[in-house]
């Protein structure tokens, strides 16, 4: 009998041995999560614009049979506002263009909702029916 010497072989890979192949791991995941990060992001502003809470303020108007307009001039544009009919007669009433507007029937309510929209509300439009007067209150948030 003769005596080998065995010696054993370790094909364990070393740490050192690892951190390249480690490494284009981490590229080829990055470049998959790319776009969903992408996409989080677009999402988590959009929720940022819609937590904004501003200052509430109202206006108190009157309508008549003319067509008038309120330009939002002295703040910013309006997110949101609540409009309120004061009169046992209706009202007509548009935001941004008097092309679609509205009716609040006597004592109706109308809400209008912007936050997070690209246009807000920069200007309204309001009427009364023939020989009517109808006043009505605009609380609203800028």
């Amino acid at each position: 009998m003769t005596d080998k010497q065995v010696v054993e072989q370790d094909d364990s890979m070393d740490f050192l041995d690892m951190m390249p192949m480690m490494m284009v791991m981490m590229m080829g995941m990055m470049m998959v999560m790319w776009p969903m990060m992408q996409q989080v992001n677009s999402i988590y502003s959009g929720v940022q614009a819609q937590r904004y809470v501003g200052i509430m303020d109202s206006v108190e108007l009157v309508a008549d049979p003319q067509l008038r307009i309120y330009n939002i001039t002295s703040t910013p544009s309006w997110s949101f506002a609540i409009v309120k009919n004061l009169s046992a007669s209706p009202l007509y009433f548009g935001i941004n263009t008097p092309d679609h507007m509205v009716t609040i029937g006597a004592g109706g309510i109308y809400r209008i909702d912007r936050l997070g929209a690209d246009i807000r509300i920069s200007s309204v439009y309001y009427q009364a029916p023939p020989t009517k007067q109808v006043p009505f209150r605009i609380d609203y948030e800028y």
